[in-house]
């Protein structure tokens, strides 16, 4: 199973397979999201949460793929 997530993951990582994936799945095969409309992001963040129980701590969180943000 992981080396089938890895493999995706690095298939919808490339902009031209991820924009035609969601054009199928999302919108039924038009071309909504077009692939140079599309830009790379850290697949990771961070938070530091303060907290009176248990102090400060920070939470990260990791992702395979973030989807864009249209304005």
């Amino acid at each position: 199973m992981a080396e089938q997530n890895l493999y995706v993951n690095c298939l919808i990582s490339k902009p031209v397979y991820f924009a035609d994936l969601c054009n199928a799945v999302i919108f039924d095969g038009k071309q909504i999201i077009r692939p140079e409309d599309l830009t790379t992001l850290p697949r990771h963040s961070g938070v530091m949460i303060a907290d009176l129980e248990k102090g400060r701590r920070v939470l990260q969180r990791y992702r395979d793929v973030c989807a864009p943000i249209y304005n």
